[in-house]
């Protein structure tokens, strides 16, 4: 299937989900060069699938960027579920070593740990993994 089939099939789902225009970029897999997929939210934000990284990295940056990060408030710029957002945060607490502490509804980030840095983090909520630039948020 060409590029071009791809982007097309790719516009059509995008246009019947209301997620703007998806990005499709190359990666090196095992066989070679592949193409991924990311569809972006309104906000420019990289849905990524279930299971995927990516999801835990723009939690993390919507706590560290929104004035009051709330579940709701992470949940409606990234695009992750409501209900999802405290289990984001114990795995990044778990599997990254950050501290992100919660206080009544509002979550804050004491430690970015040893293994995250904090201008990389930032990044995923308009770059995807794989380090292509989607749509910049508005400041």
């Amino acid at each position: 299937m060409s590029i071009e089939t791809n982007m097309t099939k790719l516009e059509e789902r995008n246009h019947s989900t209301g997620f703007r225009s998806g990005l499709i970029v190359p990666f090196i897999g095992t066989s070679g060069v592949c193409m991924s997929a990311f569809d972006v939210n309104e906000n420019g934000v990289p849905q990524y699938p279930k299971g995927h990284a990516g999801r835990l990295l723009v939690t993390l940056a919507a706590i560290d960027r929104l004035e009051r990060p709330t579940a709701s408030s992470v949940a409606v710029l990234t695009g992750l579920s409501k209900g999802k957002i405290d289990v984001y945060v114990q795995a990044l607490n778990t599997e990254f070593g950050t501290m992100i502490t919660k206080e009544g509804p509002e979550y804050r980030v004491e430690s970015w740990g040893e293994i995250l840095k904090r201008n990389g983090v930032k990044k995923a909520l308009t770059v995807p993994l794989n380090g292509t630039r989607i749509h910049p948020l508005e400041e």
